[in-house]
């Protein structure tokens, strides 16, 4: 009897401790996200853009369409450095290279799109950033100041 029972709280323990361990490996966020907003040039919404997001290095290709505000998400990108493009008819095609997504970033994305043939290509070769803008950075860093206690 007490063999089973010694059986028995080893066998709970290594399940909850297995069962903890899995629930921290589903916690880590690998991915990126790049959201965007796209207007004309006189800052309507540009309804059903086709917005193709690649990654060369690793053979990633994804397209989305635009929503009537114009927005769009792409998310769980891998980590990695992308080109977007967006095609309207009506408007120049509009590429921005280099756009680099680390782990937990949300890349916004804001693009004017100018009138024109699609044959025309307005590209922007994007650098990066010094200054990571992402939750993961503003999560680390705590802009409220604690209130000192008064002496006397």
């Amino acid at each position: 009897m007490r063999n089973y029972l010694q059986l028995a709280s080893r066998t709970m323990v290594l399940t909850f401790v297995f069962c903890a361990s899995l629930s921290v490996a589903f916690a880590q966020e690998i991915t990126g996200t790049l959201v965007g907003h796209i207007t004309d040039q006189h800052g309507a919404a540009v309804l059903g853009a086709k917005v193709t997001i690649i990654d060369p290095a690793h053979g990633f290709q994804q397209t989305y369409q635009t929503t009537g505000e114009g927005n769009f998400t792409s998310p769980q990108l891998p980590v990695g450095v992308y080109t977007l493009t967006v095609e309207m008819q009506g408007f120049k095609k509009f590429v921005q290279e280099n756009i680099k997504v680390n782990v937990n970033d949300r890349r916004l994305i804001d693009i004017v799109l100018e009138t024109g043939e699609v044959t025309e290509v307005v590209t922007v070769v994007t650098e990066t950033p010094l200054i990571q803008e992402s939750p993961t950075q503003r999560g680390l860093i705590s802009t409220a100041a604690a209130p000192l206690p008064s002496i006397g």
